[in-house]
């Protein structure tokens, strides 16, 4: 009956004068050995994720002309932020962008190959016939009897590109 009572008229409380309800809610106590408590756990977390610049390029552009000006706005984009002095891109810029690119795509695929190359193991076995050397803008070359001839250097030592190399298909296209 006392149910069926508060279940029509509410609560006592209602009955009586706005100024006299509690304003503040009860205080509840809570016993930390209850084992009903659980505590609340919180774990944050963040993760980077790392995705070289050369994939990026690789992936997102599909032009030789236009890697080398994006490659050329990174560097001097790397520029600024070290607080380098900078000018607006020119065409040295590019041709160093270039530069970088191949040397990128030598380390990607090479690496090992460089490491490796005094073993004259069998997988590098093309590697050492080439008779690889690095020049002063750190990009392999090939080297070889053609040192003797009175062409350019770039016609003299040809850049050694990586065959499943995008840069290298790129090269091609162009």
């Amino acid at each position: 009956t006392e149910s069926v009572k508060h279940w029509y008229k509410g609560p006592d409380f209602l009955w009586l004068k706005e100024e006299d309800w509690r304003l503040q809610q009860p205080e509840f106590v809570i016993n930390e050995m209850d084992p009903e408590v659980q505590r609340v756990k919180q774990v944050n977390s963040t993760s980077i994720t790392f995705e070289p610049v050369l994939d990026i390029i690789e992936r997102r552009i599909s032009n030789w002309n236009r890697m080398k000006r994006v490659m050329a706005l990174v560097l001097l984009f790397i520029r600024k932020c070290k607080k380098q002095p900078t000018t607006e891109m020119q065409v040295n810029d590019i041709e160093k962008a270039g530069k970088k690119l191949i040397k990128m795509e030598q380390h990607k695929y090479l690496s090992t190959a460089l490491k490796d190359s005094h073993k004259r193991s069998k997988k590098m076995k093309w590697l050492t016939k080439l008779d690889p050397f690095i020049d002063s803008d750190g990009v392999l070359k090939v080297g070889g009897r053609l040192q003797n001839s009175e062409q350019s250097n770039q016609i003299n030592f040809p850049i050694i590109l990586p065959r499943k190399g995008k840069i290298s298909q790129r090269l091609i296209e162009w």
